[in-house]
């Protein structure tokens, strides 16, 4: 009997696609699928996080007056807003002492939920629509997505992240709440992206922080085209966003879990709410725009307390200037409701700080405050300024090298800005006063006082992001314009001249993310890349498997705690070791043991390359340097007759507290 033609096509459909999957099946053994698969779960990771900051940013954005279809403007500043709220949760959950995987994960969960609705719902209006004359941009920020986030996928080295950016999220879902270690400064260090990694770390694991890093900086490029549309059309969005992009102080951070770039996300949020607010009227809808605007300043302020004098001051100054229409009454009303909002969001740091330190903005101007005494695990009291934080690494410029934005001396990781922003700054200027009324002199004012800020601070170049945003704004509606003035043949030579520079910068991303994308590619192994780069990676299997439960570490020249699964006692590096502080005060070195195990530490877990890392770092003879005679003979003797040593693996080693002196 003859199928019928339908049927025929559908049997014959049905084969090639079993003959296809056997195939695919079967060539795993030759190529795996495992790099496309990971890197596809990323974009599922940032998909779906994008529906979380939609769900919990979006009644806010109505609550606040915001229009029922979205512009791109108004999507980011969603978004930031949502990542806002999300943050909140974390610090609502661990109040009540609930800080655990389950717990986030089920936030997130609902998140994605609410946000899914509401996309349902939703037709936005985008204003970066893609044109051809736009290809070289377009392929820029193609480039540079291609580039980093599978790059993001892989775990990094990156040593702050182990130390703090993703080590205290991770102690912090142990703990069930937020902690602070009495000895790490750091700790002590606002940390809204932090609140956010729990939700990777939750779910995920470490490299879904990397992610969210990435998808922060995603939103920070959009957000800077859209300032760039306002001032120059959607021509310059398209610019802007690829100088930005392109920036190497913004790809390489892009494949780490940072916080710069949650600081240029929230900023270009908050910049663009400014721009966006009700500038007349005095009712109830505006008032909840310009209260927005600020909590949206106060939480980039929240990521980095760089971020006060980047983000918060300037925009704070540039709004006292800013009254152009309105009386002096609507003009102070605004900027009280701008600052309210910006104290609800960053005020829970200060609160916190306050609490455990006697400084709410410690470890930063102890001279302003009364000197913070911190109680260690041992009942004793040490005063501290931790100033060392602050100084370490100091990367200063000279005042040459800093008007030039360090352009031709980058300092610190990712300290590279390119040579885009200085080649290019005469344009800026240009259009800051030819388009002046369309914002781009309040923008040009921002970033002016942002450089300020980072004058006076430590120059390292991916602190400049978030005014590198405001510039790279400008520099899109320079362009852009600049392009409107020439016949096509010289506007073919000029897009190429520019694009050439900015994939000069592209290619910064290249080098240590190499060896990471092997990684992906099954070309190296991850575990070969950790060992040469976190030194006390050989420790952490032999920590968590074969450790106690209630096992007590004290880490000794190691301030990393990412993904030890037990208690720690840790100081930060800049910081007298509180081991040499104890074979300092005891008479003897069955003193230190009694008063070590008294406060409950059965291990220690010591890493010898850390040690002369550090010393050198610190201008120090030594990393263990007594200030006594007697201290020096108690810790000899210690290291001999208190401990045995249980583990050793390159320069890492774990030992035993002994119940009594050998």
């Amino acid at each position: 009997m003859q199928l019928p033609h339908g049927s025929r096509r559908g049997a014959v459909t049905v084969v090639v696609l079993l003959w296809l999957g056997v195939i695919l099946w079967r060539y795993q053994a030759v190529s795996s699928p495992q790099p496309m698969l990971t890197v596809l779960l990323a974009v599922a990771v940032v998909a779906l996080f994008t529906l979380a900051a939609l769900g919990a940013g979006l009644p806010v954005w109505r609550w606040a007056g915001g229009d029922a279809d979205l512009s791109a403007s108004a999507l980011v500043i969603v978004l930031a807003t949502g990542a806002g709220v999300l943050m909140a949760g974390t610090a609502a959950v661990s109040l009540a002492g609930l800080l655990r995987p389950l717990v986030m994960a089920s936030i997130v969960v609902l998140a994605i939920a609410a946000g899914t609705f509401q996309a349902m719902r939703l037709s936005p209006r985008c204003h970066l629509t893609v044109a051809s004359p736009l290809l070289a941009p377009a392929g820029v920020l193609a480039l540079a997505i291609a580039l980093t986030l599978p790059t993001a996928t892989v775990l990094s080295p990156f040593y702050d992240q182990f130390n703090y950016h993703l080590a205290f999220p991770f102690q912090w879902l142990r703990a069930g709440r937020i902690i602070v270690f009495p000895r790490h400064s750091y700790s002590y260090l606002v940390s809204n992206m932090g609140l956010l990694y729990t939700y990777a770390l939750a779910t995920v694991g470490a490299w879904g922080g990397q992610v969210l890093h990435w998808w922060m900086g995603a939103l920070a490029v959009l957000g800077v085209g859209e300032l760039a549309r306002k001032i120059g059309g959607p021509r310059a969005g398209y610019w802007g966003a690829a100088i930005f992009a392109a920036t190497p102080a913004v790809l390489i951070p892009a494949t780490w879990a940072g916080a710069d770039l949650g600081v240029a996300a929230l900023a270009v949020a908050a910049w663009l709410a400014v721009l966006d607010a009700p500038h007349d009227g005095e009712g109830m809808k505006p008032a909840r725009r310009w209260l927005l605007a600020g909590v949206l300043a106060g939480l980039a302020a929240g990521c980095k307390y760089l971020a006060l004098a980047m983000v918060a001051v300037p925009i704070f100054l540039v709004l006292v200037f800013m009254r152009r229409g309105v009386s002096a009454r609507h003009h102070w009303r605004r900027i009280g409701l701008w600052l309210a909002g910006a104290a609800l969001s960053f005020s829970p740091w200060m609160v916190r700080n306050l609490v455990v330190s006697g400084n709410p903005l410690f470890p930063f101007f102890n001279s302003l405050f009364p000197p913070a005494v911190l109680l260690d695990s041992q009942g004793a009291t040490e005063v501290t300024r931790a100033a060392t934080v602050a100084e370490f690494p100091s990367g200063r410029l000279a005042p040459r090298d800093r008007i030039s934005l360090g352009t031709f001396r980058p300092q610190g990781d990712a300290g590279a800005i390119g040579p885009v922003y200085l080649g290019m700054a005469p344009l800026a200027l240009w259009i800051a006063v030819r388009d002046r009324r369309r914002g781009a002199g309040v923008v040009l004012a921002g970033a002016l006082l942002g450089v300020v800020g980072w004058w006076w601070a430590p120059q390292l170049g991916r602190y400049l992001v978030p005014v590198l945003a405001l510039f790279a704004a400008l520099l899109g509606a320079a362009w852009a314009r600049v392009l409107r003035i020439w016949p096509r043949s010289v506007r073919r030579w000029l897009t190429a001249l520019l694009a050439g520079a900015l994939l000069w910068n592209v290619t910064s991303v290249l080098g240590d993310g190499l060896d990471r994308l092997k990684c992906l590619a099954g070309r190296a192994r991850l575990e070969e890349l950790m060992r040469a780069k976190v030194t006390y990676w050989p420790a952490i299997a032999f920590v968590n498997e074969k450790l106690p439960a209630d096992a007590k570490l004290l880490l000794v020249a190691e301030s990393r705690t990412l993904f030890l699964e037990r208690d720690v006692v840790v100081d930060d590096p800049f910081r007298t070791p509180m081991l040499v502080l104890i074979a300092d005060a005891e008479p003897s070195e069955e003193a230190m043991l009694r008063r070590l195990r008294a406060d409950g530490v059965t291990h220690l877990l010591y890493n010898v390359a850390e040690a002369r890392r550090i010393a050198e770092m610190t201008h120090r003879g030594s990393y263990f340097m007594p200030a006594t005679s007697q201290g020096s003979a108690n810790l000899t003797a210690f290291f001999f007759r208190c401990v045995e040593p249980i583990f050793s693996d390159g320069p890492v080693a774990v030992m035993k507290l002994l119940p009594k002196p050998r």
